[in-house]
C-alpha cells in the first residue's frame, strides 16, 4: 500500500511539474510575444506624419505595454536559472534595458513629454544599447557553429532581439542627431518598424522553442 501511494505521489508531482512547465513557457512566449506585436503596433499608429494628440497618447500606451512584456520576461528568466551566475547577469542587463524601454514608453506618452521632452528618446536609446549588448553576448553562449535545431531556434530568439535592439538604438541616435521634419521622422520609424519586427520573430520564435520542440 505504502509503494502504491509513492508512486501515486510521483505521478501527481510530475503532472504538477509538467502543468507548472506548460504555464512557464505558455506566459514566457506570450510576454515576448505581446512585445513584440504592440512594438508594430505603437509604431504604424506614428506614420501619420506629424502625429495627432490621440494617436502619440495611443502609441505611447501601447509601447508601454509591450515594454512591459519585455521586462516580464527578463524578470521570469532572472528567478528561474538561479545556478548560472554569468546568465544571471546576461539576463539582469536585458531586464535594465527593458526598464528603460517602459521608462521610454512613459515618456511618449504627450503630457508626460511636455514636461519632460528627453525622457523618451534618452529611455530608448539606454535601453536599447543595454539589450544589443545583451544580446549579443548570448549569442556568443550559444556558440557557433549552429548544429541542431535548439542552437538554431536560440539564434533566432536572441538573434531578433539583437537586431531589435541595434535598429532601435540606430533609429533613435538619428532621431536626436538629423533635423526635425518629416522625412527624417520617416526614416526613423522605418528603423523602428524593422526593430519591431525583429523583436516579433525572436518571440515566435520562442514560442516554436516552447510549444514545437518543447525546449
Amino acid at each position: 500500500m505504502e509503494e502504491t501511494q509513492t508512486y501515486e505521489s510521483l505521478i501527481e508531482e510530475n503532472q504538477r511539474e509538467q502543468s507548472q512547465s506548460k504555464i512557464w513557457r505558455a506566459f514566457h512566449a506570450i510576454s515576448f510575444v505581446t512585445g513584440g506585436v504592440s512594438f508594430i503596433i505603437g509604431t504604424a499608429l506614428l506614420f501619420p506624419i506629424p502625429s495627432t494628440y490621440m494617436l502619440s497618447l495611443l502609441s505611447a500606451i501601447i509601447y508601454t505595454i509591450g515594454s512591459v512584456g519585455f521586462l516580464a520576461v527578463d524578470i521570469q528568466e532572472f528567478f528561474t536559472f538561479t545556478d548560472d551566475e554569468l546568465l544571471r547577469l546576461n539576463i539582469s542587463i536585458s531586464a535594465t534595458g527593458s526598464l528603460a524601454y517602459v521608462i521610454g514608453s512613459l515618456g511618449y506618452i504627450p503630457s508626460i513629454e511636455s514636461d519632460y521632452p528627453l525622457l523618451g528618446i534618452c529611455g530608448f536609446i539606454i535601453g536599447s544599447s543595454l539589450i544589443y549588448s545583451s544580446q549579443l553576448w548570448k549569442l556568443y553562449r550559444i556558440g557557433w557553429p549552429l548544429k541542431n535545431r535548439d542552437t538554431l531556434t536560440a539564434s533566432l530568439v536572441e538573434g531578433g532581439a539583437c537586431l531589435g535592439g541595434l535598429f532601435f538604438l540606430i533609429g533613435s541616435i538619428l532621431a536626436v542627431s538629423i533635423p526635425n521634419n518629416d522625412d527624417a521622422n520617416l526614416w526613423v520609424l522605418i528603423l523602428w518598424l524593422i526593430g519591431s519586427i525583429s523583436f516579433t520573430i525572436g518571440g515566435f520564435s520562442l514560442s516554436y522553442r516552447h510549444f514545437v520542440l518543447n525546449l
